[in-house]
């Protein structure tokens, strides 16, 4: 034992250090302030900490706030023990100086991080259940919470072995600190004493740790943080009536309700007013209806390690129907009654009965209703049905008043209320009608009955209309206006703001003038003709209509009627569009519009002129000629006009446009534009050439260009004759050197092009249907093809069976096409049953198809009958074989 706490004096001490931890209540009265200040000294001159002593004595069950002395005594040695371990860790602390301060370097590196076993989390697809409290587990209104959430402990969560303590100081020194609290419960920043933390709540944890720092780090209020980075992963035992039982791996932040939540929740047949939590020996009730019912009021029930949680059967649950908030089944425990599952359901609605509440029990094979009050407490049983009768026609004591009253609506009927207290207290709108209105009264049978009421006569007291009201009577209060016709007049077509709708004013003075005035006024290219249509109020299809000259005074001042529709037309309605026609040698044929003003060489500017090609002197227009009541007539009037498009040559008198007129302009006889052509590749001036010539042909272009060049390929010339989008053409160019006079020789149009290659010595197979991709390696396959010397004028099969190593088994040979230089394209041609094969040209493409999947199939499986025929038609046909023989030679 610590010499500090010797036989004579232990009890002093520990009185002294009990009095500076603030439990001087319960010391004796003589202790005197000097004594308080004698025992703080001696706990500074011992270098221990009062906060982190009360800590570390609440860390082992001691609770010093809260002990009479008696218990002090009796936990005299567990205190001696306290103090003496805080004692040592003050002789090896580090002397303070007053030298600067400055952050601590780690002294070693952080372990490296444990990967944690896998989390828990809960099932899904959980059916919702008609007992309440268990749609806490199922709506996932609480979750499980996992360490990497981001979700902060709260103050009352105790730290224990595992938690990770994130430390920040940011005053004069600077930390930045990742800190787990160790098997032992301790922290150990770098360069100071380690810190009991495990056991302690997370507030009283950060006041002691701030305590403790401040002694190695400089820093003011504010400039510390000490929080949780990362929670604990403890293992928790569910069994009893749960969706899932057994062991759930899960972070410390979670508390009793989201472990549960893990587990899925309690079944319908399981507790949730009864669940017991076993943790380090002591047991625990949870009561969800407590948590629901006041949340703020429930302990933080945080879970240790190896904690067990068990979920009991249900004992009682009672079933509310009717007229409740909240209808649905209710666990209750012993001693709860009628009132208190009525008060779980929420309470009565407003329109339940308090009388005639039933509870339906069932015992073996007989079921009993029994009649019950609200005021009394009536005891229930497992499996009761509360039953609330709620009421189908409540009686609504009230009354109302609509229509043109000042303050309309519903008001409380009283018994004696009359037809003109209810008129009082709606306040008639001036215009009201009093000589007549309604009464609506409802029936027993629900219809309504409307009852005749002067209400004049009811205001003057009048007994046989100033009857006395029902519950649920409706007083209809008409205006004068109701009775009076409204009518419109409208206002359409050219004025700025066309009237759909206009009140008609009942003085009948309202003008044609007002109404325009009304509308916006005039457009610009409104006409001085209008019209007024009107329709009589008596019978509305009855039409008359009225010319107006707006123009005139009589017009603007006509006056307006009911239901008057004014419409001004605009001058464009009188008038009509005559087109004219140019087309032809010009740049921009198309329609104009016809006037008047508009000349011949007017009419050609429109058009922006005459192409370069356009003959001035065939110009014709095409003329409609008609005339009043006679049969109209086409002809023709041929002009000619000079550089400034006056006419030169036409009908006597001058030349006019009239309307519908159509003005062609001829185009110079065979006026052509530059005509070219162009030769690219393997020739010795290649470029663009004019077609001087009508006739000009492929021999003579290549004339032009100097003749073929030493490596030119003329098989393999190819045409593109841009002339109606025609594309490519294929030609014979060494026919045609050849035979200048053959069809070979091509004819040439306006911008065609020939490409002439370079000689092409090689010749391409593709591999598909051939055995090349077995006999070669794929860098030879350039692209998907094979490249081989042009060998001499032989058949494509001769090149497939020497280069290619032969046709493959699932080849079509008849599909096979040799595509030429030129763009020809050479197929298989057959002769009885034997296939003659296109011959090869340098530059030449070999490709053919596979058999399809059926044909070979069917090939395979009668192969060896086809063998056996063969054989026996080439043993029996001599001439066959012989065609065979000259057929396949090459």
């Amino acid at each position: 034992m610590n010499k500090f706490f010797t036989p004579s004096i232990n009890f002093r001490i520990i009185k002294l250090l009990l009095l500076c931890l603030g439990m001087a209540v319960y010391l004796p009265a003589q202790i005197t302030p000097s004594q308080q200040a004698q025992a703080r000294q001696e706990l500074k001159r011992r270098n221990i900490d009062e906060t982190e002593l009360k800590a570390r004595l609440l860390e082992r069950g001691i609770d010093v706030d809260n002990m009479n002395p008696a218990e002090l005594a009796a936990a005299q040695s567990q205190i001696e023990a306290v103090v003496a371990e805080m004692e040592a860790e003050a002789r090896v602390r580090p002397a303070e100086t007053s030298a600067p301060v400055t952050t601590p370097e780690p002294a070693e590196p952080p372990p490296a991080v444990v990967e944690a076993p896998p989390l828990s989390t809960p099932p899904s697809n959980l059916e919702e259940s008609t007992i309440w409290g268990h749609q806490v587990f199922r709506n996932k209104s609480l979750q499980v919470y996992q360490p990497n959430d981001n979700v902060s402990a709260p103050p009352s969560y105790r730290l224990g072995t595992g938690d990770v303590i994130a430390v920040n100081i940011f005053g004069a020194s600077q930390a930045d600190l990742k800190l787990t609290i160790d098997e032992d419960g301790f922290i150990n920043p770098p360069a100071m004493p380690r810190i009991q933390l495990r056991g302690l709540r997370l507030d009283r944890a950060r006041e002691l740790a701030q305590t403790r720092f401040a002694r190695y780090y400089v820093f003011n209020n504010g400039q510390f943080s000490f929080n949780v980075d990362a929670t604990r992963i403890i293992t928790v035992n569910i069994y009893g009536e749960t969706e899932t039982n057994g062991s759930f791996t899960l972070s410390a932040v979670n508390t009793v309700f989201n472990a549960l939540v893990a587990a899925g929740g309690p079944k319908d047949e399981g507790s949730v007013r009864n669940i017991k939590l076993i943790s380090g020996g002591e047991e625990t009730v949870v009561d969800i209806y407590e948590f629901l019912l006041n949340p703020t009021q429930q302990p933080n029930l945080f879970l240790e390690d190896n904690d067990v949680i068990f979920v009991p059967l249900a004992s009682k649950i009672v079933e509310v129907q009717g007229g409740v908030r909240r209808p649905l089944n209710y666990e209750l425990r012993d001693g709860e009654d009628l009132k208190t599952v009525l008060a779980y359901a929420g309470g009565l609605l407003p329109e339940s009965l308090n009388e005639g509440i039933t509870v339906t029990r069932s015992s073996g094979n007989k079921t009993s209703v029994l009649n019950v009050e609200t005021t009394t407490d009536f005891a229930l049983d497992d499996g009761d049905i509360v039953l609330v009768p709620v009421s189908t026609a409540p009686q609504r004591q009230q009354v109302s008043i609509n229509g043109a009253v000042i303050i309309p609506g519903t008001y409380a009927f009283t018994p004696g209320m009359r037809v003109a207290d209810l008129l009082q207290k709606g306040k008639l709108q001036p215009g009201s009608r009093l000589d007549a209105g309604f009464l609506r009264r409802l029936n027993a049978d629900s219809t309504a009955t409307l009852i005749p009421i002067d209400y004049q006569a009811a205001l003057n007291n009048a007994p046989k209309e100033n009857i006395e009201l029902q519950s649920e009577d409706q007083l209809i209060v008409f205006s004068q206006s109701t009775y009076t016709p409204r009518y419109s007049i409208t206002v359409t077509g050219a004025v700025n703001t066309p009237l759909p709708l206009y009140p008609y004013s009942d003085d009948g003075s309202l003008t044609v003038r007002d109404a325009l005035i009304l509308a916006g006024g005039l457009k610009p290219n409104a006409s001085e003709e209008a019209f007024l249509i009107r329709r009589n109020p008596a019978n509305e299809l009855e039409r008359q209509y009225v010319r107006l000259n707006l123009g005139q005074s009589s017009g603007m001042d006509q006056l307006l009627r009911p239901l008057d529709s004014l419409v001004v037309y605009t001058n464009e309605r009188f008038s009509e569009r005559f087109p004219l026609q140019v087309t032809g040698a010009v740049r921009a044929p198309g329609q104009y519009v016809y006037d008047v003003s508009l000349g011949l060489k007017d009419l050609f500017t429109l058009a922006g002129g005459l192409k370069l090609g356009a003959a001035r002197n065939r110009i014709d227009v095409v003329r409609l000629q008609f005339g009043e009541n006679e049969t109209t007539k086409t002809i023709s009037i041929p002009l000619e006009i000079d550089e400034e498009y006056n006419v030169i040559g036409g009908p006597t008198g001058g030349f006019l446009l009239r309307p519908y007129d159509v003005v062609v302009v001829r185009s110079v006889p065979e006026f052509e534009l530059v005509q070219t052509v162009d030769i690219q590749g393997e020739v010795r001036f290649p470029g663009i050439y004019a077609m001087d010539s009508d006739n000009l042909k492929l021999t003579d272009l290549l004339t032009k260009s100097g003749g073929l060049t030493a490596e030119a390929f003329p098989a393999g010339a190819v045409l593109e004759r841009k002339e109606e989008n025609a594309g490519a053409v294929v030609i014979r160019l060494d026919d045609a050197i050849k035979s200048p006079g053959s069809v070979a020789n091509l004819k040439l149009r306006n911008g065609d092009i020939v490409f002439i290659p370079k000689v092409k010595d090689l010749v391409a197979i593709r591999p598909l249907g051939t055995r090349a991709e077995m006999i070669y390696v794929d860098s030879l396959l350039n692209d998907g093809s094979l490249d081989v010397a042009f060998d001499g004028d032989h058949s494509a099969k001769w090149y497939v069976n020497n280069f290619a190593g032969g046709f493959s088994d699932d080849a079509l040979r008849r599909s096979l096409t040799v595509q030429y230089p030129n763009g020809e394209l050479g197929r298989t041609k057959k002769f009885l049953w034997i296939n003659n094969y296109p011959e090869i040209r340098p530059g030449s493409t070999i490709r053919m198809e596979l058999k399809p999947e059926k044909i070979q199939r069917e090939r395979r499986e009668e192969r060896f009958d086809w063998i056996a025929m063969t054989s026996a038609i080439l043993g029996g046909a001599g001439t066959i074989l012989t065609a065979i023989l000259l057929a396949t030679r090459n």
